[in-house]
């Protein structure tokens, strides 16, 4: 097999040292987890089940609320949030040319953009 010839700028060692990278963005994502213990056992409400567009679903768990939420296609969408729920903290972001705000009820989402947001 060759080498792909973009191998210096792609490879695990920029990987590694990138707090950019796609490597660290997952680190980021398993730390939160263990962190929020809402995200892994906490109830699960799919919000938008016919969207195939955004998925959007909560966790909660106790008074905790979290919103995770994808955008699938590679243009930018929007999307309003049901059942009067509203963001009170970005947790983590990928793809965001705007940073989601505190008591946004409307998000912006790049394209192939993800988040997890704590509800108010």
């Amino acid at each position: 097999m060759k080498i792909n010839p973009n191998y210096l700028e792609i490879n695990a060692a920029n990987q590694l040292n990138d707090p950019k990278s796609v490597f660290n963005y997952y680190r980021q994502l398993i730390k939160i987890r263990h962190d929020i213990p809402t995200l892994t056992y906490g109830n699960y409400v799919d919000l938008d089940t016919k969207n195939d567009s955004i998925y959007a679903y909560t966790r909660n768990l106790g008074s905790e609320k979290y919103l995770i939420i994808v955008n699938f296609k590679e243009k930018t969408m929007r999307y309003t949030l049901p059942n009067n729920l509203s963001i009170n903290t970005t947790i983590i972001e990928n793809n965001a040319k705007n940073s989601t705000k505190k008591n946004d009820t409307l998000l912006v989402l790049e394209p192939w953009q993800s988040g997890i947001y704590k509800l108010n």
